[in-house]
């Protein structure tokens, strides 16, 4: 039997072509049958249940060289108190993590959506499911923001973050995200005019159901702003609560394309803070 120092060297590999040929057949076969034979349905739907989040798709088939495509996703909150989508793809390609041939169930999903690219890994450890996801340049434009936020935007997002969850409520969920948006255009109603943000970046922390929102910046031909604070994920909008304060800037071409929105501010922008507190779908601006 060959020893550890002769498998090293060269000669060794070439003077043993035929079993280093089998050998290698072996482990190829060997990762073409756990692949292939990889169960991706079950094993995404085992990871998005403790999310509360619930898949459907229409067709399924094999992805060149591993993998699997999903055709017609749709991606929605499993309490059903939500009709829309939370997303919706054509296509989404999922092949099996590398954690998965050390026995740590795990799964890469990539999708090409609203314009944008979002690719998700997700892994399992016991009770907990974690979560790494990066979002570039979606155009908010083509996402459907549900009508009862009453909001048009416009503009490209990209954002990356990690959370873990380790059951069905939100009161569990830890993690962190960064965001980053574009050319942002956000209308408040019909009639009323757009608030436009060349960028707006910000961070925050995820912590038993609290969002600790640590920074949020943004600039544009109309103001600049910077907010900080709280929201206490509940589970709709009359029941998560928001606790924020942040400063408002305007420039002299935003007074005069947002006057009638300032006037209905608590008072004129300076250096007092403005708050927003109160439910999401009710908040109190001081």
């Amino acid at each position: 039997m060959a020893e550890l120092s002769e498998l090293r060297t060269v000669d060794f590999w070439r003077q043993h072509p035929l079993p280093i040929a089998y050998i290698a057949t072996g482990v190829i076969l060997f990762l073409v049958f756990v692949i292939g034979g990889f169960p991706y349905d079950r094993a995404l739907s085992g990871s998005l249940a403790p999310m509360g989040l619930d898949l459907s798709y229409s067709d399924q088939h094999p992805r060149f060289p591993i993998g699997a495509v999903l055709e017609n996703v749709r991606l929605r909150d499993a309490s059903g108190r939500q009709n829309q989508p939370l997303f919706a793809g054509e296509e989404v390609a999922l092949a099996p993590g590398l954690g998965t041939l050390l026995g740590r169930p795990s799964l890469d999903l990539k999708a090409e959506a609203y314009e944008g690219v979002i690719a998700v890994s997700l892994g399992q450890s016991k009770n907990l499911t974690r979560v790494n996801f990066t979002i570039d340049r979606i155009n908010l434009a083509q996402y459907p923001i549900p009508t009862k936020m009453r909001l048009s935007i416009r503009g490209l997002l990209s954002a990356a973050g990690m959370l873990e969850v380790n059951d069905s409520t939100r009161m569990t969920q830890t993690g962190n995200i960064h965001i980053v948006a574009h050319n942002l255009s956000v209308g408040m109603g019909p009639g009323l005019p757009h608030l436009m943000l060349a960028t707006l970046q910000g961070s925050a922390r995820i912590d038993h159901g609290v969002v600790f929102i640590q920074q949020l910046t943004g600039n544009g031909p109309d103001l600049s702003l910077d907010l900080a604070g709280s929201i206490r994920l509940g589970p709709n909008a009359a029941q998560t609560l928001v606790n924020l304060s942040g400063h408002l800037h305007p420039s002299a071409a935003g007074r005069a394309h947002l006057g009638f929105l300032l006037n209905f501010l608590p008072h004129p922008p300076d250096f007092r803070p403005y708050t927003i507190r109160g439910s999401l779908a009710s908040p109190v601006l001081g």
